[in-house]
């Protein structure tokens, strides 16, 4: 194996790309999320006006505005305010918490909401780059395609893979008396038995990642 070298790479469809190894390494050139966004369905608050708050002490927040998944972030949130905040939104400036929506009384009075806990002082909020950064090494040159790896390069923003080439192979399979599926009337009539072997072989090649000649 020491005097064996990969086949000349080859750029292929992402979707047909599934098993092949890479020829080269993965390497991100955006910032993935793009923005601080948030990890949970709730309210987006500074950890300082929430401090302390309890079922017994609960403390009321101004909502300024609503943020979904899609929106800008908005303003700056300031002393005493909220942001109504859905998964994965982006996370308006100010705010370093996400209260997660069991904790309050979801807005029940419109314009304010009620907060019951402080379990979620400075959490929920996940980072810009968490998922990758420029420069950062995804995958390593000859790592095989999975479907969770399809999903990584799709991230990175690669329609097309540059892979290695398939080996191509041969299978030959011999006997007079063999004979093929399509000649199975032979087997009936008892000139011949199937040729199990050659298809069996074929499958393992194709299933090793290599071509089988047809």
């Amino acid at each position: 194996m020491a005097g064996v070298t990969p086949l000349k790479g080859e750029r292929v469809l992402l979707s047909d790309s599934l098993g092949r190894a890479l020829a080269e390494d993965l390497v991100a050139d955006a910032t993935l999320p793009p923005w601080n966004n948030s990890g949970m369905d709730g309210f987006a608050v500074r950890a300082k006006d929430f401090k302390g708050a309890s079922k017994e002490s609960p403390i009321r927040l101004a909502v300024i505005r609503h943020v979904r998944a899609g929106d800008a972030p908005g303003p700056e949130v300031g002393q005493g305010q909220a942001v109504r905040i859905m998964t994965g939104a982006p996370v308006p400036p100010g705010a370093d918490s996400v209260v997660r929506v069991e904790d309050t009384d979801a807005e029940s009075e419109s314009g304010t909401v009620q907060i019951f806990g402080d379990r979620d002082t400075g959490a929920n909020v996940r980072p810009a780059g968490q998922d990758m950064r420029p420069g950062e090494k995804l995958l390593g040159r000859g790592h095989t395609i999975t479907p969770g790896t399809v999903g990584v390069i799709a991230s990175a923003g690669q329609a097309r893979v540059l892979v290695h080439g398939r080996p191509c192979t041969a299978v030959l399979t011999t006997g007079d008396e063999l004979r093929g599926p399509d000649q199975f009337q032979d087997v009936r009539s008892g000139i011949g038995i199937p040729d199990s072997n050659g298809p069996m072989i074929s499958a393992m090649v194709t299933a090793a990642g290599a071509s089988v000649m047809q």
